[in-house]
This record gives structure tokens, C-alpha cells and sequence, in this order.
């Protein structure tokens, strides 16, 4: 979003940026939609709202997809291609992320550290 504002130029976006060019243009709009899809999510993150937190980071997403340079090849299928890539890789993201965090949390559990093969041996 600085980029754009900034004309191309992060120096440009963060010491002068133009409104005209963020709010002018469709990839300006897209962006300004991408950045404020995130705030939803915070606040109900915030609010307990669990299930009313995805909507925000997924309007993120699918604006990204039409953003992203695929859509000025495929009108259609490169934001289709674009939003699948991002929402497989948050996924994957995620899915290691709680493998960390259930690792790290359960690492001195022995019933846990009981399911694990042990280094170097046979299983």
C-alpha cells in the first residue's frame, strides 16, 4: 500500500503519499480493501468473536488474488490461481505453526514423549 501511494517508490509512499494514486486506481482500492480486512479480524479476535474472526484475513486474500499480477494475464483464472495459492500456503502456515506450538508446549510430557520414535532408532 506504501508502494503505491509512494508512486512505486517506498521512500515517496512513507515521506509524501498521494491519496490520488492509492484511492485513484483499482490495485489502490484493491490494497486499501486488503490492509483494512485485516481490522475486522482483530477486533473480534479481541471480542471472543472466534467464528467472525476469518472473514477479515479471507477478503484480504481473495483482494490479493485480484491485486496480484496472474489477474493481468487471466482475467479468471489468475485470481482463482493466486487466491488457492494463498489460502494453501495460510494453511500450511498454520498447520505448522500449531505443530510448533503443540511440540514446544508438550515437549517434558511423558505420555506424550512416549509416542515418539526415539533419534536414531528403529521406531
Amino acid at each position: 500500500m506504501v508502494l503505491i501511494a509512494g508512486g512505486g517508490s517506498l521512500v515517496e509512499g512513507l515521506s509524501s503519499p498521494s491519496g490520488s494514486a492509492l484511492f485513484g486506481g483499482r490495485a489502490g482500492m484493491l490494497a486499501v480493501v486488503e490492509t483494512a480486512g485485516w481490522l475486522p479480524a482483530a477486533v473480534a479476535l479481541f471480542r471472543g468473536w472466534r467464528p467472525v474472526a476469518w472473514t477479515g484475513p479471507v477478503a484480504a486474500v481473495v483482494c490479493e488474488g485480484l491485486r496480484a499480477h496472474p489477474a493481468s494475464a487471466s482475467a479468471l483464472w489468475g485470481p482463482v490461481l493466486t487466491t488457492v495459492h494463498l489460502v494453501a500456503a495460510a494453511i500450511w502456515f498454520g498447520a505448522l505453526a500449531h505443530l510448533v506450538r503443540v511440540g514446544v508446549v508438550r515437549r517434558w510430557d511423558a505420555r506424550f514423549r512416549a509416542t515418539c520414535p526415539e533419534p536414531g532408532g528403529a521406531g
